[in-house]
């Protein structure tokens, strides 16, 4: 079994006229993306049984659209990222058509990191 922490880097909307607060937007958008942990933890697994070291930070960088909600312009961010490719095509994977509902009028921009590293 692995271990896997979600961690909450930034999430910023542009200004003007929000639904939610910076913080609602922040906890609404974890809870969204905790939503797949269930995936990401199947597909990590996937990689340990190749690379049973596999591991380490995916940081990723995305946008919430506007009134969809939609996740969109998922990408990792290669700086702040350890983790060898087939983790960092894991957690992409598993962000693919996420919606956070109820949307929000004003686009959310977001960076979050994924740790994965084998269970002790």
């Amino acid at each position: 079994m692995s271990k896997l922490m979600m961690i909450s880097l930034l999430l910023g909307a542009c200004a003007g006229g929000m639904k939610r607060t910076p913080t609602e937007y922040r906890n609404d958008t974890q809870q969204l993306l905790a939503s797949r942990t269930s995936d990401v933890e199947t597909c990590y697994a996937k990689a340990l049984a190749t690379d049973p070291k596999a591991g380490g930070l995916v940081t990723v960088k995305f946008t919430v659209e506007k009134k969809t909600g939609k996740v969109a312009q998922a990408a990792v961010d290669q700086v702040r990222t350890t983790a060898p490719e087939p983790v960092m095509t894991c957690v992409i994977a598993a962000l693919s058509g996420l919606t956070l509902q109820p949307p929000d009028r004003n686009e959310g921009r977001a960076a979050f990191a994924y740790e994965l590293r084998p269970a002790m």
